[in-house]
């Protein structure tokens, strides 16, 4: 099993992520992008980006929906995207056409951050 940190728990016993991420995908949750919220960048080419970038827009924003604080490698174990996408999809939910989530960000320790993504 993957444990990143200390091991989610219920009921004192370790949570495995594979039940975590069942779980979360089972959660009915209103993610507010509209209809197909447009991506930008100098590199992006819609037809081969938009759904990519789409699904893991709203992995990250369903498993930062219960406003617990994560670190990107968690955040990453949970969806199964990269770090490096994990954390723009965090910048992408700042920006008002994408919700304009307050996204908090806290120093663990050196230059390791943990995040958490509020209404």
């Amino acid at each position: 099993m993957l444990w990143i940190g200390k091991a989610p728990r219920v009921n004192s016993k370790p949570y495995p992520i594979r039940a975590l991420r069942a779980r979360l995908a089972r959660m009915q949750l209103d993610l507010s992008f509209g209809p197909r919220p447009h991506f930008d960048g100098a590199t992006y080419e819609a037809a081969q980006d938009q759904g990519r970038l789409r699904r893991q827009l709203e992995a990250v924003n369903r498993v930062m929906a219960d406003g617990a604080w994560r670190t990107l490698a968690e955040l990453a174990a949970l969806t199964g995207y990269p770090e490096a996408s994990v954390s723009a999809r965090l910048r992408d939910l700042r920006k008002p056409k994408f919700g304009g989530w307050t996204v908090d960000r806290e120093r663990v320790s050196g230059g390791l951050f943990r995040y958490r993504v509020k209404a």
